[in-house]
């Protein structure tokens, strides 16, 4: 619970409401009024000359009203403790925010020193200060407009396909707006609309559900949102969370200079140590192949022969797994050459519609995804295989939105020629009769990699793979070098055969063969050969097929932490670079770090009633009691 507390206080700080508060009714009546007025908790941590806050009764029910859905229907709180947790979530960010801003003091980490002390602007930079009244009155016009009418009414997502999964920490890329044109977008401050226009309606709308529920506040004049409450709030809540997130940063970096090149050294021979005391047997190293990871790799490989393979599944529909369930098993070859007949009919199809009415980042003019999206260059990305109707151009300040109208279909020798021409960019393979193992039915046997080949193949399995768990793998899947020890395998018996005739074959191969589940396109991933790296220089060296010393890999680490906060270096890191970072990210475990940190910060203010003050009776009946 602390950790999701930790994640979450900063977002409800200063009662900032997401959008769906303001569903356009009148969600406090007049005559709680003044019952929500009431102060349930003081908080002043002893900041000499910081005014107390206060936290009133409405923060706390806007803040169940945003987050309470969550707690007790997909959390399993009760209501009573939905209603403490968010107390503390609301207790924890103002001792939080009192708290950092004494650091600064006493730490000389002011950048305006004409401001006066506990001004949250005397902390923070021009830019930072610009940022915040950028997404301030960002999230004003935001609100606006989810009032507004679509500009096309017929807007809908007609595909019925199931939401598909997203790489790995994918998220849309943000345009970096400049310093100029923020300050320009500021400058022009909430958008009313002209008088009788729908923005002025969608204005109005917004301005009644914001006065129904007391949060223009009695400064409020002039028509002007930003002298309202709610803007005050939104302003104060983003100095927080720049505030915040540079000290985190500070505690973060502490954190990363306390793992030296030596003591990562040290850790690197803790987890070869460990992985060298545990497999002791294949079933053991096989279940550490399944969870290996680029940051917690195997460095200790007593077995060879398992492998890892690239499962891209087209599925079978209903109608074919029931045509299949009728079938004879007891005659295993004509079970399998009748199922391959069924199977013939099977089908491809681009599975990405859902990214597209997400709204993620996507080329339509080349009908390719972009950003995170894409595990390669944009440039030979593989485009969606569909037609669509853009209801509205995605801009700057608004999404696009679409309609999906048709996904192409492709027929098995049809897809095989589409993967072949996108990996390989020629015909590399062929249709293979082997009576005796009829469940295999195409091979391709190539040793050299194409460009990218990895990737390109990755791309094409989140397009079309109905395996969700081939998606986001390390390497894909292991393949043991025989059944095991009882006989049995951990795949179906047909994956796992042909998965170890592929490693016979070469390092860019691929085959295509028949299960219940439909057909599998394997592709070759990695050998896991025996291997031994008993030092941290001996493991990169691997990595970036080098023979370098201890002194080097030194001299690297030291210029990767020297960089650390520089994206575009970070970004083209590689091979035993890459490992590094990652292993210093992993070591230093900062999240770790913040969390205690922060615990020795509320445990010596929240529960001494000098510094807070709780009025219970004020909001137990929000919680039945």
């Amino acid at each position: 619970m602390k950790k999701r507390l930790f994640a979450i206080f900063a977002v409800i700080m200063s009662f900032v409401l997401g959008l769906s508060v303001f569903s356009g009714c009148n969600l406090i009546t007049s005559d709680s009024e003044k019952d929500l007025k009431q102060v349930i908790a003081e908080i002043n941590i002893g900041n000499d000359g910081q005014q107390t806050e206060e936290i009133l009764k409405r923060d706390l029910v806007m803040s169940y009203l945003n987050y309470g859905y969550e707690l007790v229907y997909n959390n399993n709180y009760t209501v009573s403790q939905a209603f403490g947790y968010l107390m503390d979530v609301l207790v924890e960010g103002r001792i939080r925010a009192q708290y950092v801003m004494k650091y600064c003091e006493e730490n000389n980490l002011i950048t305006d020193s004409s401001k006066a002390q506990w001004d949250l602007e005397r902390y923070l930079t021009e830019d930072e200060i610009i940022d915040a009244k950028y997404n301030a009155i960002k999230a004003v016009n935001d609100l606006i407009d989810g009032y507004e009418t679509p500009e096309d009414p017929l807007y809908s997502d007609t595909s019925a396909t199931t939401a598909r999964d997203i790489p790995t920490g994918a998220t849309n890329v943000e345009k970096k707006l400049t310093k100029a044109e923020k300050q320009a977008y500021i400058q022009a401050g909430i958008i009313k609309g002209e008088i009788g226009s729908d923005r002025r309606e969608a204005y109005n709308d917004a301005l009644k559900v914001l006065q129904d529920n007391w949060l223009l506040g009695d400064s409020f004049a002039n028509d002007d949102l930003t002298t309202s409450d709610y803007y005050k709030n939104n302003i104060e809540s983003e100095y927080e969370k720049i505030l915040i997130n540079n000290y985190s940063n500070i505690i973060s970096g502490k954190a990363r200079r306390q793992i030296t090149f030596d003591v990562l050294g040290a850790k690197y021979t803790e987890m070869y140590n460990a992985q060298k005391a545990k497999f002791t047997s294949a079933s053991e190293f096989k279940t550490a192949l399944d969870g290996a990871t680029k940051d917690s790799p195997i460095v200790y490989a007593p077995y060879g022969g398992f492998g890892y393979v690239y499962n891209l599944l087209i599925g079978v529909t209903d109608d074919q797994a029931a045509e299949i369930a009728e079938l004879d098993k007891d005659n295993k070859l004509a079970y399998s050459t009748e199922r391959r007949k069924i199977l013939q009919t099977t089908v491809a199809t681009d599975l990405r519609s859902t990214w597209i009415t997400s709204g993620y980042d996507f080329d339509t003019t080349n009908k390719k995804f972009t950003g995170d999206y894409t595990l390669v260059d944009s440039d030979i990305s593989y485009p969606f295989q569909g037609d669509f109707t853009v209801l509205r151009e995605k801009t700057d300040e608004k999404a696009g939105e679409y309609r999906i109208d048709s996904v192409r279909e492709f027929g098995l020798d049809e897809f095989i020629a589409e993967i072949e021409n996108y990996i390989y960019g020629q015909k590399v393979g062929a249709v293979v009769n082997d009576a005796n193992n009829p469940a295999v039915y195409y091979k391709a046997d190539v040793n050299d990699r194409p460009a990218d080949y990895e990737d390109k193949i990755n791309e094409l399995m989140f397009a079309f793979s109905t395996d969700p768990g081939s998606l986001n793998t390390y390497k894909g899947y292991v393949v043991a070098p025989t059944p095991d020890l009882d006989g049995t395998e951990t795949y179906m018996k047909e994956f796992a055969v042909a998965g170890r005739e592929l490693f016979g074959m070469g390092k860019a191969s691929f085959v295509v063969a028949a299960t219940d589940y439909g057909y599998h396109f394997m592709f070759y991933s990695e050998i896991v050969d025996e291997v031994n790296y008993p030092t941290l220089t001996a493991y990169l060296n691997s990595l970036s097929k080098l023979n370098e010393t201890e002194e080097y890999w030194e001299e690297r680490y030291n210029e990767i932490m020297s960089k650390w906060d520089d994206e575009e270096f970070v970004d083209g890191l590689t091979g035993g670079d890459e490992f590094l970072y990652n292993f210093i990210t992993k070591c230093a475990n900062t999240n770790t770090a913040l969390s205690k940190d922060y615990d020795a910060i509320i445990s010596a203010y929240k529960n001494n009633e000098e510094y807070v003050k709780l009025y219970k009776n004020r909001y137990s009946d929000l919680a039945g009691n």
